[in-house]
Order: structure tokens, then C-alpha cells, then sequence
């Protein structure tokens, strides 16, 4: 938790996820049903909400010049991994995405920042009080809520901003299917020259 909320002022809290605004405007669903016999007992909801790690499904075709993932996961990420066994190694690490129930609170309201799909099925089963990491944002960046495809500023801070227990209302809410879609990560090794400058040409080799 320390690396993944790093600079930033955080702590665990429970919260009431019929309380929580929402940023976000949609969701992409495949399961929508947990068993909510179990989580009634605070073990459970803490696995549940602050999991050890997060893990996805993903493919990787290796090639002479690069490599492809493909993963029907859209937070799964690759990012350069510092290792110190050898300076001519640079490793890659694939990220799975946050694996915390996390809210943020900005401005004196209660957002939820991420496990949107959770929630909405903790909804669905009756499940409303929850373990989080709770941050304290500073900007609407830290909170997380800057993409165009969210909801502007001005909504959040209506009168009556979106819930996120608003996903359970039919009155509310406008469902379609989509075909199915996956992310793919492709990188690619590639090799180029430049011209050096007159400071650089010193130490050139002739």
C-alpha cells in the first residue's frame, strides 16, 4: 500500500457505499452477482475490498523485435521494473491495476476512486458498509477524477451529484450490449541515428 499511494495522505477507513459519489459515467459488466453469505463476515469483506495483490489473464507472443499482450483486462499496464543484478538489464513488470476499494474525499464530498465493478455488486447483494483506503485529496487529480469521459466538475459538486448507488436504479440508468473487446500492449524495439552537436562531436570517435 505504501508504494501504491505514495505522496499521497491516505489511510483504511470503513465507509457506506450508498453514500459515495460517483465520477465515473458507465460500467462495463460481465459478472454482475457475488454471493454475499459470506460477506457478512468483516474477514471476507476485507478480502474482498484490500486483497493481497490483483492478478489478470494475459497473453504474451515474444518476437524479434518486441512483444505483444493482449488481456480482456483494461487497467493491465506495463511499466520499466529498476533492477539492480546488471546495468545492461532493463526489465519490464505488467501492473494488474489497484486491487483496493479506494475513496477519495475532495472538496468535503466522498468519491469513490476505484472498484467501481465491486461495488456495484456489493450493492446488488445488500452489502453497503465496506473497508477502504480512504485518500485525502488534495486536487481533482489526486482524486483521480480529470478524464473527459467522466463526469465535469460542476456535476460532482451539484446539488444532487451522481451515486454510485444511482448504477442500481433502472430510472437512471440506460443499458446496451457491445461485442466484446480486448487491450492490446505492443512493445517494439526500434533503432535510429541523429547528428551530433559541436559539444558532443569532442568526444566522438573518428
Amino acid at each position: 500500500m505504501r508504494a501504491e499511494f505514495h505522496g499521497l495522505v491516505w489511510t483504511i477507513g470503513v465507509v457506506d457505499l450508498r453514500r459515495l459519489v460517483s465520477f465515473q459515467r458507465r460500467l462495463v459488466l460481465h459478472d454482475e452477482t457475488i454471493d454475499s453469505r459470506e460477506l457478512h463476515d468483516w474477514a471476507a469483506r476485507m478480502q474482498v475490498a484490500l486483497p493481497h495483490r490483483r492478478t489478470s489473464i494475459f497473453e504474451c507472443v515474444w518476437q524479434s523485435s518486441g512483444l505483444t499482450l493482449t488481456t480482456e483486462n483494461p487497467d493491465l499496464t506495463v511499466r520499466w521494473h529498476t533492477t539492480h543484478e546488471n546495468d545492461e538489464v532493463f526489465a519490464s513488470m505488467v501492473r494488474h491495476g489497484s486491487p483496493f476499494m479506494e475513496v477519495g474525499c475532495y472538496r468535503g464530498r466522498c468519491f469513490l476512486r476505484d472498484g467501481y465493478h465491486r461495488a456495484y455488486r456489493l450493492l446488488r447483494a445488500g452489502i453497503f458498509e465496506i473497508p477502504a483506503v480512504i485518500v485525502q485529496a488534495a486536487t481533482l487529480e489526486e482524486l483521480g477524477a480529470n478524464q473527459p469521459w467522466f463526469f465535469p466538475e460542476e456535476v460532482l459538486f451539484s446539488r444532487r451529484p451522481p451515486l454510485v448507488a444511482d448504477f442500481l436504479v433502472n430510472e437512471l440508468v440506460l443499458r446496451w450490449y457491445r461485442p466484446a473487446r480486448r487491450k492490446i500492449i505492443r512493445i517494439s524495439i526500434s533503432e535510429d541515428f541523429e547528428l551530433l552537436n559541436s559539444e558532443q562531436e569532442q568526444g566522438a570517435e573518428l
